[in-house]
């Protein structure tokens, strides 16, 4: 894992003319895209939402099955000891909020056989980003869900699916309670699999990408979120603006 500098608030995103990308994300209805990264849309009450723990809880007290209706199992990995809190917290720089530490005294992450293990301190999970995240779930593929985290305030912000083949990156979720609302989901009786979708999206997004313009039209852009952004990016980087969609 390496940290690099959060993301921050807006709408837009940008890619490097190497293909390297440097995201930015929206707060409350998303469309997001980092270079060849497209996020999806997302539109959330924070103050109805569950936080990650009670999103948990709430999950092991549901009968969770296969489509086929046999039982799914849940299981928590042990929660990790104040000592272990400190050295997680002295690698990622910086303290995580009371909601991540309540997390990681509950549970370090957990085991569901339609995902895998989650790992909320990326323990054998290794992938680069170029924004402060830690990996919490792989995939059969070598790819990696990672949350955005934030330095100031220990905050833990957007999941993002980050492929490497096609070398896309999507925003899974706009919260790491509502990536794990999405993880549940998959055994609830719509059986709906969030996680799926947004690979095959991904060779979508990599074949047609729609919203990508130059830096130096996007500095001369009447929006002055978009057109701040741009100017603050060297030359060879693409900037998309994914609100007009």
């Amino acid at each position: 894992m390496r940290n690099h500098e959060p993301l921050g608030t807006e709408a837009v995103a940008a890619r490097l003319g190497n293909g390297s990308v440097l995201p930015t994300i929206a707060s409350d209805h998303v469309q997001f895209e980092v270079g060849q990264i497209d996020i999806g849309r997302f539109t959330m009450n924070r103050k109805q939402e569950r936080t990650p723990v009670q999103a948990i809880e709430a999950a092991l007290t549901e009968k969770l099955t296969w489509k086929d209706g046999s039982p799914v199992k849940l299981r928590l990995l042990p929660a990790i000891t104040k000592h272990q809190l400190a050295q997680f917290e002295q690698s990622l720089g910086n303290a995580v909020s009371a909601d991540i530490r309540d997390l990681l005294f509950l549970a370090a992450g957990f085991e569901f056989p339609p995902v895998g293990t989650v790992n909320f301190l990326g323990i054998d999970l290794s992938v680069e980003t170029f924004f402060r995240s830690v990996p919490i779930l792989g995939d059969e593929y070598g790819n990696f869900w990672v949350v955005d985290t934030e330095p100031g305030n220990g905050d833990w912000g957007a999941v993002f699916f980050w492929c490497h083949d096609p070398a896309v990156g999507v925003i899974q979720a706009p919260t790491l309670s509502a990536f794990l609302e999405q993880i549940f989901d998959i055994g609830r009786p719509d059986h709906r699999d969030a996680l799926a979708s947004i690979r095959e999206r991904c060779h979508r997004i990599w074949a047609d990408d729609p919203y990508l313009a130059s830096v130096a039209e996007a500095r001369n852009a009447d929006d002055p979120t978009l057109s701040t952004f741009a100017r603050s990016l060297p030359d060879s980087f693409d900037v998309a603006d994914l609100r007009k969609d």
